[in-house]
């Protein structure tokens, strides 16, 4: 075997049903946790697909992500992205487009959160078009009950209601730790280091999904995610997400001050009104 020093076969068996070779034609693809990847070979004798699994040397992953591998050793050395800092001041503009038979629809918003750690406070503001209302922000601070309470306020309507919450609102999204290194790409006159995800394609059926993270001295700028839908759901989707601040550390304790017109009682809201904004995960 011409693989000998290279990788290290753990298994070499017929495909069972089920497994990935069943679900379109031969090749190589990662193991999910890309420590190795499957083969997936005919066999002229049999007439069967065989799967021969092969573990990575360490050091190194399976590099050719979700998709069908292009290459004859998938096996190489990678590079971790960053890890987001746990407090921070961000905005975040995102332009949401679906596209259907039916026709496009696009949602332009612009998300600015400010996250203490130290304090146990966390604010949230929502500017969407459409959306009624147009603008609303989430205050959550903490209370004596080891819970949190979570204020809903409408400037516009001169509105704060309350709810309680048990659980402190999460930071923004990581990158994947499985997101490639995909060099440096310069976003808005800022070179960024480009990190790239891509799943599907398994068999024509199925489309590729594109997910890329654009990051500068490990802070985020821009995330951008292409999913073309399938031939069955005709449905694609486009979204893109820019930081036009993104500040680590403690925030100003100003912002987490509520208006007066919060004091006294307040009527209580559906937790479900409040979504922490979080950015999409691969499928």
């Amino acid at each position: 075997m011409n693989f000998a020093g290279i990788l290290v076969a753990l298994m070499l068996v017929p495909l069972c049903s089920g497994g990935i070779c069943d679900e379109g034609p031969p090749g190589k693809f990662c193991e999910p946790n890309l420590t190795g990847y499957h083969d997936c070979v005919y066999n002229p004798k049999t007439g069967k697909v065989e799967d021969h699994v092969y573990e990575c040397p360490p050091k190194t992953r399976c590099t050719c992500m979700g998709i069908p591998c292009q290459t004859s050793n998938p096996c190489g050395n990678y590079t971790l992205p960053p890890v987001w800092p746990q407090d921070y001041t961000a905005d975040f503009n995102t332009i949401d487009k679906i596209c259907s038979p039916a026709g496009c629809h696009t949602t332009y918003s612009r998300f600015a959160m400010w996250r203490d750690t130290v304090n146990r406070k966390y604010r949230q503001d929502n500017t969407i078009a459409p959306h009624d209302p147009a603008y609303e922000y989430f205050i959550v601070l903490a209370n004596k009950q080891s819970t949190y309470d979570l204020y809903h306020v409408i400037p516009s309507a001169t509105r704060c209601t309350k709810s309680i919450i048990s659980t402190f609102p999460k930071k923004i999204t990581d990158i994947g730790t499985f997101f490639k290194y995909d060099g440096t790409e310069e976003v808005t006159g800022i070179i960024t280091k480009r990190w790239l995800w891509k799943s599907g394609g398994r068999n024509s059926g199925i489309p590729i999904n594109t997910y890329i993270w654009n990051s500068y001295s490990g802070k985020p700028l821009q995330f951008r995610m292409e999913l073309p839908g399938s031939q069955m759901s005709k449905t694609s989707r486009n979204f893109q997400a820019y930081a036009g601040t993104f500040v680590p550390g403690t925030p100003d304790q100003e912002v987490f001050v509520l208006p007066n017109y919060c004091e006294g009682g307040q009527q209580q809201f559906d937790v479900g009104e409040f979504e922490e904004f979080q950015f999409f995960k691969p499928e």
